[in-house]
């Protein structure tokens, strides 16, 4: 008997015939490595090295901020961001570029051309009529002999720090790196009286640009802060907020208004209300011998949660409203931006009735800013709406003989952005397009004087240091002169004083000068 038959229970742990070992099991490492080749082999297909995301941007500019905006130098005039409302401008800006050759040099203009309406207080509508000046003077002075002839031709860039300068320092750099290969011989624009605005102006000097400012009126926004010395090579083409507050301060006393209040932005970061404000409280106390009651508000300086720049605005203001009731001026001077302005008028307008007589609101030149829309409905409030400025459309046609050289000046140049369609005479209510114009041709002129040395930017801001009184640039605003003395600021500035209808549209009431009396050339210091 087998001996297996002895122990049946180790029957059934009998196995079958043994299978030999699979290639797995006999090659482990081999086909480890095999498989790992494989792998290697897919991934090196479908491999690519990493690369940042495409930027829609093009070339000298770069994608920042929330929503994103291109920002930089504008190289080739594409757009600013995704349905640009500037699109139209841009191809105009192409296009001449496209007529100027090699032989050229470049004036660029520098705004936040992608201004964010929920928190930004440049409007749209005033950025496109600064580009539209900004245009007209490259025109006038490539196909007139309005800026030195015409030779070497001039082209124009269009750069964005975006929205209260806060890329300031990128869109520096793209300048400079950009200044020898495109021959940039200064920068103008600028727009608005913030620090970050004014630390662009120190940059570019630091690296030998000329800066000519078109609306920057805060009286201090031409001193370095960390010096409180004139910044080099900058210069401004209008009247500053203390000559404009000096005008308001005329208009009270030419109407008989004595009792006011002022109501003043006190954000440290945007020194255009304060300067206002200061210029204001100084020229009356200067004519009257008494101070002025004030109230103060804060615009924001950071980008809002939860609510527009109106509705935040909106809400300081109506708090306010009682003591205004309260003192019952016979003038509001309001020291901030005109899109503040606006949201003060609507308080001032829902806030109801407590016994306000007739009352004029007056402001600065950033109230051209509202232009265009309706002022809010005041009911039974006697409301007029006024602002000084730099600039206005028909401002010369009621001049006096002596300033006939203004009007032929001006309307020289309204030929020209009218007759080559950069824009129409409803463009030219808030001053913009007139300030820029000047700002270019004077930057034009300078570079042109010295043909041997037209692409060095270094020398720009001598010679504009020469169009003084007796040789001035014959802006649309009016003559334009600088001196030692003024520190980059032009001299006898004329100020014009507007009306805002209840249509938005504006008509001039008066027109006064810093110095008390017209530009004379053989008198202004």
């Amino acid at each position: 008997m087998p001996f297996i038959d002895l122990f049946p229970h180790l029957a059934r742990r009998r196995r079958g015939p043994v299978s030999p070992r699979g290639v797995i099991r006999r090659h482990p490492i081999l086909v480890t490595l095999a498989a790992a080749m494989v792998v290697g082999i897919g991934i090196a297909a479908c491999w690519k090295p990493w690369q940042p995301p495409a930027s829609h941007c093009g070339p000298g500019m770069t994608e920042q901020g929330t929503p994103q905006v291109c920002i930089g130098l504008d190289l080739d005039s594409t757009p600013f961001r995704d349905n640009d409302p500037l699109a139209d401008l841009e191809r105009v800006v192409a296009e001449q570029n496209r007529r100027v050759g090699d032989d050229f040099i470049t004036v660029v203009a520098l705004y936040d051309t992608a201004p964010n309406p929920k928190n930004n207080s440049l409007g749209l509508p005033d950025l496109r009529h600064h580009i539209q000046g900004a245009i007209t003077a490259v025109w006038r002075a490539n196909n007139q002999s309005i800026a030195d002839g015409s030779i070497p031709p001039i082209k124009l860039l269009l750069g964005n720090f975006g929205g209260e300068g806060a890329f300031e320092a990128q869109a520096v750099n793209a300048i400079v790196r950009a200044r020898d290969s495109q021959h940039i011989v200064a920068v103008t624009g600028f727009g608005q009286s913030l620090d970050k605005i004014r630390q662009a102006a120190i940059d570019l000097s630091d690296h030998q640009i000329s800066s000519i400012a078109d609306t920057v009126s805060g009286d201090d926004m031409n001193l370095d802060p960390a010096t409180h010395q004139k910044i080099q090579r900058f210069f401004r083409t209008t009247a500053t907020n203390g000559d404009k507050a000096a005008a308001a301060v005329a208009y009270l006393a030419e109407n008989s208004l004595r009792k006011v209040v002022v109501v003043e932005d006190i954000n440290p970061l945007d020194r255009y209300g304060m300067s206002l404000g200061e210029g204001f409280k100084s020229a009356y106390i200067n004519r009257y011998r008494q101070s002025t009651y004030t109230k103060n508000f804060r615009s924001p300086d950071t980008e809002l949660r939860g609510m527009s720049r109106s509705e935040f605005m909106t809400k300081q203001f109506a708090d306010m409203h009682g003591e205004l009731c309260l003192e019952k001026p016979d003038m509001i001077y309001f020291a901030g931006r005109g899109a503040d302005l606006r949201s003060f008028l609507v308080a001032l307008s829902q806030g109801g009735a407590c016994g306000l007589g007739p009352l004029d609101v007056v402001s600065g030149n950033d109230a051209g800013n509202i232009l265009g829309t309706p002022l809010p409905n005041f009911g039974s409030l006697n409301v007029t709406v006024l602002y000084t400025t730099t600039a206005t459309t028909g401002e010369w046609n009621d001049a006096a003989p002596a300033e006939a050289e203004n009007l032929q000046n001006y309307n020289d140049f309204v030929s020209v952005f009218t007759g080559q369609h950069f824009g129409t005479a409803q463009d030219l209510g808030d001053g913009s397009a007139m300030t820029s114009h000047d700002a270019v041709l004077t930057a034009a002129t300078a570079a042109r004087k010295d043909p041997s040395s037209a692409t060095d930017p270094a020398t720009v801001s001598a010679f504009i240091e020469e169009f003084d009184c007796r040789s001035p640039i014959p802006g649309a605003t009016g003559k334009i002169a600088f001196s030692p003395d003024s520190r980059g600021n032009p001299i006898d500035k004329a100020v014009p004083i507007i009306e805002i209808h209840d249509d938005g549209s504006p008509t001039m009431r008066d027109m006064v000068w810093a110095a008390g009396q017209p530009f004379d050339p053989a008198g202004c210091q």
